[in-house]
């Protein structure tokens, strides 16, 4: 009974099928013989006599036939009698001692639900049906190889024993993690790594369980050389995807856009919504939910048509500083992963800008830094706007255009200016300073240039405006080099005496080699003549720069000489700006131009010093998180990321970049936030901070899209079977050596195969519905005996007698007709 036994559930109950042979024994120990009557002449009865011995005898086999159907039935319900199995000749099988490697596609897509069910879940139970033991799929001699295919595959076990319980603990607790599955890099290390343990597999089969998502097989279809499959490699392709067209809709959105977030200040978040469903019909409104540290700030609703992307902006107001958590939130489909885009905010205190006045004056147009306070503190300062197109007709650039502001009035609602003279500039000041700028300060001594140059090598911002109070020699030789060391100089330039006079025309200096493509000045470009063309420069100092400048580089020059007339470098890990002549209506028109103030914005924005703890608010899935600390500050410093399911996992090791650690994590494995906690400094000033982060769903894995195509039709098996001949045919071409049809197989175990035929090890049990049939068979059974047309007599047959002595009663008789005789009329023969 050995393929018998697999279509139940109690196969030893089989043992009693046997006994479906009592009503044929009894039958035959029960058949009438028929004894000669005299009697008269009744010969026209003999033919209806012949008729109805017929019937009868038919009728007796029938029931016969239905008593034996009965305990049949009996039996196999007992038994618990099921369909047979449609996934045991899709594994295959083979003999004992061959490599067996289970590959698990774990990309987001699998975490898709159809029937209740996910294609992970699927994967899972078509998995330990493969290695079920009472299977032939694995043997016992088998070796079974684990892999989880993410955007890194991993190893999970390595040639363990077939049906193990380590095997079955590594499937149950696989997950979907938020990236792609890799599946170029999956095969690459398999059949051609360098991992010695591979190279050792014979003949191996492998079984990859996947979704087919055209996203894994990205760089195959991006123009990847196919990979080579060793001799003897049999590959089963096993689909658990949904197999029907999934309507899904995915908030994708965008992570904050500023670089800083400060408090009081408007931010604005954008929300980008893309409706990947197949039908045209998907359209229909849906609310867009934004939350921040769990508390909604924002809904709205929007449409979005099948196949289509749109966004709607979030204006966001933070209110304190502070790590903040936010998400964009749509309602639930097939495939929740990615309805919800996460994002942190790391909102800081204003910016503080130290204006240092080298040259106050109580008459505002002699002060030195009457202009920049101005500019830096206008509130009125215009948003930015799309520089002018229009041209007057001189051909120049129009002094009334708008021109673009650093983030115009809100730029500068976040600067917290405050104004010193020169003589207290000190330690204290300057530590609450994220840009310091230096209006005409000539009498700054050796300490204090120390304290600016430590100021910038930790990432601080620096402008210089020197005036006629500065001493250019002085700057050249004791300000702009480092003493400690003679080859990196905080700016390799070099200040001269100021030339120009004021009350001549001629001597007006003019830009020209604008540097457009510097951050700073990027935005003036716009217009037949650029901006800035028209600033005029009345005195300047004369600046130049060697042949080996460094890090330091002209942003603008002079007309006709080519002189820098301001130059950028930077020092450790800040910016430093030197201009060759002040802000001040005394030397140039420029504080007059419209150009003046976001010019001035820009550049402290460009030069505005990092803080000193730092990280990213969003990270690709599967990428890697930079965190950033200040060398002076924190060092020895260390950390530990808490992931969304609260492992903690050590970052210790930080490496020196310049005048800061930076440490990286790259176990972004689960969607959702991770907290940082940082500690670092020496045991006189410890140091703590904590930063935040979130990981969302490649945005690939929201595209259903097959290898294969999709089908159109599910309840269509020709183009069902199209299809899986179109994927044999594609993937042998991206993995070369395999023959579609025979070397590689396509094993439909999608969800709607699994309603069909049930799932991978669970059989469609029908011992219910042979209850039902049993039922059936004994009324008609009963029927028939009833209704037969049997006749009573004496019978003194002694093999009836002996039938009756079987049972108690009579009713054994009368169900088996051993109680009931015949006689057959004068001249009837035996039959």
């Amino acid at each position: 009974m050995g393929g018998l036994t697999t279509l139940f559930t109690n196969p030893l109950l089989l043992w009693f099928l046997p006994l479906a042979l009592i009503p044929v024994l009894l039958h035959l120990l029960t058949l009438h013989r028929l004894k000669t009557v005299e009697l008269s002449t009744f010969r026209f009865l003999f033919d209806s006599y012949v008729q109805q011995r017929r019937r009868m005898k038919f009728l007796e086999w029938l029931i016969a036939l239905l008593r034996t159907l009965f305990l049949l039935f009996l039996v196999f319900a007992v038994s618990r009698m099921r369909m047979p199995d449609y996934w045991e000749s899709l594994f295959g099988g083979g003999a004992g001692s061959r490599d067996v490697v289970l590959m698990f596609d774990t990309s987001a897509s699998m975490g898709a639900v159809t029937d209740g069910v996910t294609a992970l879940d699927r994967a899972k139970g078509a998995a330990r049906e493969l290695l079920n033991p009472q299977r032939a799929n694995v043997k016992p001699g088998d070796h079974v190889t684990v892999i989880r295919v993410g955007e890194r595959p991993e190893q999970l076990l390595r040639r363990f024993q077939a049906s193990t319980e380590e095997i079955f603990n590594e499937i149950d607790n696989l997950d979907t993690g938020p990236s792609r599955g890799n599946l170029y890099a999956a095969f690459s290390q398999l059949f051609s790594g360098d991992n010695a343990e591979l190279s050792k597999f014979q003949e191996p089969v492998v079984y990859l369980f996947t979704d087919l998502q055209q996203s894994g097989w990205e760089e195959f279809r991006g123009g990847e050389s196919p990979v080579k499959v060793p001799a003897n490699t049999e590959l089963r392709l096993v689909n658990v995807g949904s197999g029907r067209p999934l309507n899904n809709k995915a908030v994708i959105g965008d992570a904050p856009t500023p670089a800083r977030v400060i408090v009081g200040l408007p931010v604005t978040l954008r929300a980008r919504v893309r409706n990947l469903s197949p039908t045209k019909s998907t359209s229909s409104g849906f609310a867009v939910t934004t939350s921040i540290n769990g508390q909604q700030v924002d809904r709205q609703t929007m449409a979005v048509a099948a196949g289509k992307t749109d966004e709607l902006e979030v204006i966001y107001t933070p209110a304190e500083p502070g790590m903040l958590k936010g998400q964009f939130e749509i309602p639930g489909d097939p495939f929740l992963d990615d309805n919800i885009f996460r994002f942190t905010l790391d909102v800081r205190p204003q910016v503080g800008v130290l204006l240092v006045n080298g040259n106050p004056n109580p008459n505002p147009l002699e002060d030195s830094a009457l202009y920049i306070k101005t500019a830096l503190t206008a509130t009125d300062t215009p948003d930015d706007e799309e520089t002018s197109e229009g041209e007057p007709a001189d051909g120049e650039a129009d002094e009334g255009a708008a021109v673009p502001a650093a983030g115009g009035r809100d730029f500068v609602r976040s600067l917290e200016v405050r104004e010193i003279p020169q003589a207290e500039l000190n330690a204290d000041a300057v530590s609450q300073a994220v840009v310091v700028i230096l209006a005409d300060c000539g009498q700054l001594d050796a300490a204090r240039f120390t304290l600016l140059r430590n100021f910038v090598n930790k990432g601080g911002g620096l402008i210089m405006l020197p005036g006629e109070k500065v001493n250019p020699e002085i700057y050249t030789k004791q300000f702009f080099p480092d003493p400690n060391d003679d080859e990196a100089p905080m700016l390799a330039a070099s200040l001269a005496a100021a030339v120009g006079d004021p009350t001549k025309t001629e001597t007006f200096s003019s830009f020209a080699n604008i540097d457009f493509s510097n951050e700073i000045l990027s935005v003036f470009a716009g217009g037949k003549t650029p901006y800035l063309t028209r600033v005029q420069v009345y005195r300047h100092f004369a600046l130049s720069l060697p042949e080996e400048r460094g890090s330091s580089w002209p942003l603008v020059a002079f007309a006709g000489s080519d002189a820098p007339a301001v130059i950028e470098g930077r020092y450790g890990d800040g910016q430093v700006v030197l201009s060759s002549f002040p802000f001040h209506s005394k030397w140039t028109n420029l504080p007059m131009r419209p150009e003046f103030v976001p010019l001035l914005l820009r550049m402290v924005s460009h030069v505005m010093k990092q803080p000193e703890l730092g990280g990213p608010s969003v990270v690709g899935a599967g990428g890697t998180a930079e965190f950033f600390a200040d060398e002076a500050s924190w060092d020895p410093v260390s950390a530990k990321v808490t992931g969304p399911g609260g492992q903690v996992n050590p970052l210790e090791q930080f490496q020196r970049s310049r005048a800061r650690l930076v440490g990286a994590f790259d176990r972004t494995v689960h969607q959702g936030f991770y907290e940082v906690e940082v500690s670092g400094g020496n045991t006189a000033r410890p140091k703590e901070g904590r930063l935040s982060f979130a990981v969302n769903l490649a945005s690939s894995e929201s595209d259903f899209k097959t290898i294969g195509g999709n089908l159109e039709r599910v309840d269509d098996t020709n183009e069902a079977g199209q299809r899986m001949e179109r994927i044999e045919v594609e993937t042998a071409a991206m993995l070369e050596g395999l023959v579609a049809g025979e070397t590689l197989k396509v094993v439909d175990a999608s969800a709607d195969a699994q309603q069909k035929f049930g799932e991978p090890g669970t059989q469609n049990e029908i011992w219910r519905w042979l209850i039902y049939v049993m039922f059936l068979v004994i009324a008609v059974e009963f029927l028939l005996s009833t209704l037969s047309g049997q006749v009573a007599g004496e019978e003194d047959d002694k093999a009836m007698e002996r039938i009756k002595q079987l049972s108690p009663g009579g009713w054994v008789g009368r169900m088996t007709g051993a109680d009931v005789t015949e006689e057959a009329p004068t001249g009837a023969a035996s039959e």
